[in-house]
């Protein structure tokens, strides 16, 4: 009768052992290696990111805008994402001014990319669609082109002045 209590006991101190070296390597992981971790992850869940500046407008002495720059977006969807996919893609089609009949074919594929560039009115009935997502652009535009061309210059693809006062 005796070795059914002295088992039992044998098990429990085993438990009780493991259960310690449980707690030993919590507060191990917790108190000893803390910083380490909490360090991993902020580095793992945070991003720098460069944003571009705003390029400032050029205007003539009298205060007329000669370059300006404007925000514009390109439109992507994720039709796996849309609550509505046959009324978004019409809301999408009347939005950005393209055919119905392509916005159902481009949604049909994984991801669809309307590059645009769409102005902001444009885009503000479809903003708050879920599964619509703009991505921003800064474009440069010149509102009398003609104008003193080779003294304003131009920007490159990426924003930079490329020549004149750009």
């Amino acid at each position: 009768m005796a070795r059914p209590l002295v088992r039992l006991q044998a098990i429990v101190g085993v438990m009780l052992l493991a259960l310690l070296v449980l707690l030993g390597r919590a507060a191990e992981v917790q108190v000893v290696q803390g910083h380490r971790w909490a360090a991993l992850a902020t580095a793992g869940r945070t991003e720098q990111v460069v944003l571009p500046a705003r390029r400032g407008a050029l205007s003539d002495r009298r205060g007329t805008p000669i370059a300006v720059t404007q925000e514009t977006y390109h439109v992507g969807i994720a039709p796996n994402e849309l609550k509505d996919p046959a009324g978004d893609a019409l809301a999408v089609a009347r939005a950005l001014r393209v055919p119905a009949p392509e916005v159902r074919r481009s949604l049909r594929q994984r991801y669809a990319y309307f590059g645009g560039p769409y102005g902001a009115a444009a885009v503000e009935p479809i903003r708050a669609l879920r599964g619509v997502h703009l991505e921003p652009v800064l474009n440069r535009f010149y509102p009398a082109p003609g104008l003193a061309g080779a003294v304003i210059g131009r920007v490159d693809d990426d924003g930079r002045g490329a020549s004149g006062l750009e």
